[in-house]
C-alpha cells in the first residue's frame, strides 16, 4: 500500500529520473562522437534544486539511479564497443575511455552534487534497500576490499572498475605485458601509454593499490618469473661467469628504469626478489663452478671487477653468498698451502727461511684483505673466510717446527732492527756535527790524494776517526787483489806524509766495489762489499773452486765468506753456480762462475745477508717466560689507578687490558697477585677478604 505522499514523491522522482535522463542522453551522444554540440549538455538549473530538495526523502534511490547511469553507459555502449579490440589498440581506447568518464563525472556533478553529504556518512552503503538493488557480487566485492566510497567521484570510479576495467581485464593486461615483453627484447614501445594505462588501475582502486596488485601485479609478475627462468637457462649455457653477471646487472637496472616510468613504486622489491631467485638463486652453483670463468677462476685471475659485481648481486641472497665465502677460502687457504709446500721442500738440514716465508704469508694476506675491503665491502663473512683459510695453513708445521715459532722469530728479528734504527737515531744528532767536520777534512785528502797519486783504479779512501765510525766487524786481514792491494800501499805513505798524529787502520769489512762482469749476454756492473770483489776475482784464475780453496786464497773465516757465497750463488742474483744447489753454504760445496747469468739492469747492487744473533729453537718458550713480568706489571698499574678492587673486578680488568697482546690464564694471574702480595706490592682489605688494596 502507498500512501499518497509516497505517491506523490515517485511521481517527482519519476520527472527527475526523465529529465536527467535527457542530460545523460546527449552526453552519452557527445562522448561518442554522435554529436559534438556541448551546448546539449547543460540543463535549466532547476534540476538541481529540485534534487536538492528531494535528498533527504529520495537520497539512497539518486545513488542507486546514479551508478545506473555508469553501469548502463558501460554495459550497453562502452563494452560492445571494445569487442574483438586487442593489444595496444585496446589500451589505448581504455586511456580514452577513462578521459570520457572524467568528462561524464564532470557534466554531472552539477546535478549530483548535493549527494556528497549523504556519501560522506557511509549510510548510501549501509542501506537495505540499496542491499537488495545491488547484485550481490557486487556487495560481496565490496566487503572484500574495504572500498570506502566518500563522494560520488568516488561512486563514479567503482562503477568504472566494476562495469568496464574489470570486464575487460583479461585482454588488457595480457596487452601491457606483452608490449613489456617486446621492450624486453629491444623493441622501442609507447610507454607513457603503459605509464596511463597503470594509472587508471591505480585509480580504480580508490586510494588503495589492491585493483592494480590483484587484476594486473600478480599477472605481471608470474609472466616475469617465467620470462627470465628461460633467459636464466638460455645465459648459462651461452655466456661465461663475468658475462652472465653483466647480462642479470643489466637486466636488474632496467627493471628498476622501467618501474620508474610506468610501474608503481611497490612493485620493484617485488620484481627484483623474483628476478633475483630466477637468475642469481636457482642457477648459482651451475655458473659459479663454471669451468674457466667460474668464481675461482676469477679469483685465480685476479678479476676484481668481476668479483665486486658478484658481491653487489648477490650481497642480498645469503644462501648464494655463503658458497661464494667457501670458494673464497679454499681458494685462499690452497694459496698458503702451496707457500708452506716451497718452505717445506727448500728447507735443508731442518733450517727454515722464516722470514721469506712470513713475508709471503703477510702479502699474501694484505692482498686478500684488498679484496675483502674493495671487492666484498667488508661483508662479515669473508672476513671469517680469510680468517679461517688462514687457519687452515698457518697450523701446519714447516720442517718440524710449528708457524707460531717461525712467527715468533720473523717479529723479533723485526723489533730488534727497529730497536738498533731507534738507538742509531737517537745517538745521530749528538755526531752529527763531528762527522760532519771529519767528512770535510776526508774528502780534502781524496782531492789531494789523486791530484799527486794518479791511481791506476778509480780509489776513494773515507778517512774517519774511530769514534765516527759505525760499529762493525773486525776480522782478519783478508787477500785483496792486486788492484786493490796497489791503492792500499799507495794511500798509506801518503797518509803519513800529512798527518803524524793518526795510524791508519783498514776496515775493509764496510769497503765497497764497483766490478764488472763478463757474462755471455754482455757486461753488467756489480756493486759489492771489499770481501764480495775479493771472492769474485779469484774466479779470473780458476774455473771451480771449492769451499776450503777459497778460503785458502781470499783468507776469510768462515762465517764471512759463507755469507759472502750466500749472497752470490743462493739469493737473488746467482752470479756464481754452486755444487749442490741448495739455500746453505756447506764446506764441501764447489763453486764456479755463472757465465749464463743475466739481468735487464746494466748496474745491479748485490746485498749481503743480514748477520742474525743465534736463536733458541723454542722461541715461543722465550715468549711465555716474559709473560710473568708483564702480568705483574699489568696488575700494580691498575691497582695504583683503582686503590682498593674486588678479586674479580682485578681479574676482569687485567684480562681486557692485556688481551691485544695475549690472553692470560687466570691461574697465572693468581700466582702474580699472590707473588706481589709477598713483595708488599697489594694486601688483602681487612674489612671485605676478597678486595685487595695497593701498597703506595
Amino acid at each position: 500500500m502507498f500512501t499518497e505522499s509516497d505517491m506523490g514523491k515517485n511521481l517527482i522522482f519519476e520527472d527527475i529520473k526523465a529529465k536527467i535522463g535527457s542530460v545523460v542522453t546527449n552526453l552519452t551522444r557527445f562522448l561518442e562522437g554522435d554529436n559534438e554540440d556541448k551546448t546539449l549538455l547543460n540543463e535549466d538549473k532547476t534540476l538541481r534544486k529540485t534534487i536538492s530538495k528531494m535528498c533527504p526523502s529520495l537520497r539512497c534511490h539518486l545513488c542507486f539511479y546514479y551508478e545506473r547511469i555508469y553501469r548502463t553507459y558501460y554495459r550497453e555502449t562502452v563494452l560492445p564497443s571494445l569487442k574483438n579490440t586487442h593489444g595496444k589498440e585496446l589500451l589505448e581506447k581504455l586511456y580514452q575511455r577513462m578521459i570520457n568518464h572524467k568528462i561524464m563525472v564532470s557534466s554531472l556533478s552539477e546535478i549530483f552534487e548535493d549527494l556528497n553529504k549523504f556519501l560522506a556518512d557511509g549510510s548510501y552503503m549501509r542501506s537495505k534497500k540499496m542491499s537488495r538493488s545491488l547484485p550481490l557480487q557486487v556487495l560481496r566485492d565490496r566487503r572484500n576490499r574495504g572500498t570506502v566510497i566518500q563522494n560520488f567521484e568516488d561512486l563514479a570510479m567503482f562503477s568504472f572498475r566494476e562495469y568496464l576495467l574489470l570486464e575487460i581485464n583479461p585482454e588488457s593486461r595480457v596487452a601491457v605485458v606483452n608490449m613489456i615483453m617486446e621492450e624486453r627484447e629491444g623493441v622501442a614501445i609507447d610507454s607513457d601509454l603503459l605509464k596511463k594505462v597503470l594509472d587508471i588501475y591505480m585509480q580504480s582502486g580508490i586510494g588503495t593499490v589492491q585493483v592494480y596488485e590483484e587484476h594486473f601485479e600478480d599477472f605481471f609478475l608470474q609472466q616475469t618469473a617465467s620470462y627470465y627462468s628461460h633467459k636464466a637457462s638460455s645465459w648459462i649455457q651461452e655466456y661465461s661467469c663475468p658475462e652472465y653477471m653483466m647480462k642479470c646487472e643489466e637486466s636488474l637496472e632496467k627493471e628498476k628504469e622501467r618501474v620508474t616510468r610506468y610501474l608503481h613504486s611497490s612493485t620493484e622489491p617485488k620484481l627484483v626478489e623474483i628476478m633475483q631467485n630466477q637468475l642469481l638463486f636457482l642457477g648459482a652453483k651451475q655458473f659459479l663452478d663454471k669451468g674457466q670463468s667460474g668464481c675461482g677462476a676469477l679469483l685465480r685471475d685476479d678479476k676484481k671487477d668481476d668479483l665486486s659485481r658478484m658481491y653487489r648481486l648477490y650481497h642480498a641472497i645469503p644462501q648464494v653468498l655463503e658458497p661464494v665465502a667457501d670458494v673464497f677460502r679454499l681458494h685462499i687457504a690452497t694459496e698458503g698451502s702451496v707457500l708452506i709446500k716451497e718452505a717445506e721442500d727448500s728447507a735443508t738440514s731442518g733450517i727454515v727461511e722464516e722470514q721469506v716465508l712470513v713475508r709471503k704469508i703477510i702479502d699474501l694476506h694484505d692482498k686478500y684483505m684488498a679484496y675483502v675491503t674493495d671487492c666484498f665491502q667488508n661483508h662479515t663473512l669473508f672476513h671469517k673466510s680469510l680468517k679461517e683459510a688462514f687457519e687452515i695453513f698457518c697450523n701446519k708445521k714447516v720442517a718440524g717446527k710449528p708457524s707460531a715459532e717461525l712467527l715468533a722469530t720473523f717479529l723479533y728479528n723485526l723489533f730488534k732492527k727497529a730497536a738498533n734504527d731507534k738507538s742509531n737515531d737517537d745517538s745521530a744528532l749528538e755526531s752529527t756535527i763531528y762527522n760532519v767536520n771529519d767528512m770535510e777534512l776526508t774528502k780534502d785528502i781524496q782531492r789531494l790524494y789523486m791530484g799527486v797519486a794518479k791511481p791506476e783504479v778509480d780509489f776513494t779512501a773515507t778517512v774517519l776517526t774511530l769514534s765516527s765510525w759505525p760499529s762493525y766487524k773486525t776480522s782478519p786481514e783478508p787477500n785483496l787483489p792486486v788492484e786493490m792491494v796497489k791503492c792500499t800501499k799507495a794511500f798509506d805513505p801518503f797518509y803519513k806524509s800529512i798527518t803524524k798524529s793518526r795510524k791508519l787502520n783498514w776496515a775493509y769489512s764496510l769497503g765497497k766495489c764497483h766490478v764488472t762482469g763478463r757474462f755471455d749476454a754482455g757486461s753488467i756492473e756489480l756493486v759489492v762489499s771489499t770481501y764480495q770483489a775479493a771472492v769474485l776475482c779469484v774466479f779470473n784464475n780458476a774455473e771451480r773452486l771449492t769451499f776450503n780453496e777459497i778460503i785458502e786464497q781470499v783468507k776469510l773465516d768462515h762465517e764471512d765468506l759463507a755469507r759472502v757465497l750466500h749472497s752470490l750463488s743462493c739469493a737473488d742474483y746467482k752470479i756464481l753456480k754452486k755444487e749442490p744447489a741448495s739455500k746453505t753454504i756447506s764446506k764441501t760445496d764447489s763453486f764456479e762462475f755463472n757465465s749464463k747469468f743475466t739481468n735487464k739492469k746494466q748496474r745491479i747492487k748485490v746485498p749481503l745477508p743480514t748477520l742474525d744473533e743465534p736463536l733458541i729453537d723454542k722461541v715461543v718458550d722465550e715468549v711465555v717466560k716474559d709473560r710473568p713480568s708483564a702480568i705483574e706489571a699489568c696488575l700494580v698499574k691498575i691497582m695504583k689507578e683503582k686503590k682498593v678492587l674486588q678479586f674479580r673486578q682485578l681479574i676482569a680488568e687485567c684480562v681486557e687490558r692485556l688481551s691485544h697482546l695475549f690472553k692470560p690464564e687466570i691461574k697465572q694471574i693468581k700466582k702474580r697477585i699472590e707473588k706481589l702480595m709477598e713483595k708488599d706490592y697489594l694486601i688483602r682489605d681487612i674489612d671485605d677478604a676478597n678486595s685487595f688494596k695497593y701498597v703506595a
